[in-house]
């Protein structure tokens, strides 16, 4: 870890062929945190990163700036989300999927952006204690399902206590340009903030609930539920 505690700490997998490294970052991490996370990466090049932190996109898609309510140093954090973009994150071609919290929003959000060298990086927010609070605690867990070759991600955001998936909108499939599993696609030219295409309708639909919501729902396709892969490596997300 970066200083011997869990704040800031990262762990090597291997799930068949492919390597993953998990960066996990504090709310709104310093300077030196990020210096330190740049170096552990560069010494892991044929590995694929996935970061977590705690704050880091809105529900609009976009990286978290100074001047936005609830942003890290407004709580005693350092970096802001557009901070960390700039400093570490864009800087890594392996960095394939950053996940995050603190802005509560009943929808998933999904951002593609592009890094200083061309690779595309995917990031998440998920935070449902708007949710939570709005009905009374619903136990919302987001599922990631990987593929064996790493490249194919099935979401899934299902209630324990409803025993239902929430907002077919939440249920949805990605992909990641990881590195070790073939050739990558060829990354955008822009930033986009989707949610990916239609997916083939599954025999069997699983229980969906819908709720009234004022939360910002970033622009998304029409999906359905996918059933994932047998074999497949799973990340829960709470």
């Amino acid at each position: 870890s970066y200083d011997g505690t869990m704040l800031n700490t990262y762990q090597e997998l291997i799930v068949g062929s492919i390597k993953y490294l998990v960066v996990n970052l504090d709310y709104g991490p310093s300077d030196d945190v990020l210096a330190w996370a740049n170096k552990v990466v560069e010494k892991y090049p044929e590995h694929n990163v996935i970061v977590t932190t705690h704050i880091y996109l809105a529900p609009d898609g976009t990286t978290v700036d100074a001047g936005e309510s609830g942003s890290a140093p407004a709580y005693g954090g350092i970096n802001t989300g557009d901070q960390m973009w700039e400093k570490f994150i864009s800087k890594h071609e392996n960095i394939v999927l950053v996940l995050c919290g603190h802005k509560p929003t009943d929808y998933i959000t999904v951002t593609r952006t592009n890094g200083e060298k061309g690779n595309e990086v995917v990031q998440i927010l998920v935070d449902p204690q708007g949710t939570d609070k709005n009905l009374g605690g619903v136990g919302l867990v987001a599922m990631m399902y990987f593929s064996n070759d790493g490249r194919s991600v099935d979401v899934e955001y299902y209630s324990t206590d409803r025993q239902a998936y929430f907002h077919r909108e939440n249920q949805f499939h990605l992909e990641l340009n990881v590195i070790g599993s073939g050739v990558a696609e060829q990354p955008t030219s822009e930033p986009q903030t989707t949610v990916p295409p239609e997916t083939e309708t599954p025999t069997t639909q699983p229980e969906v609930f819908e709720t009234e919501t004022t939360a910002v729902q970033p622009e998304a396709l029409e999906t359905e539920t996918i059933a994932p892969e047998s074999g497949c490596t799973g990340i829960i997300f709470l």
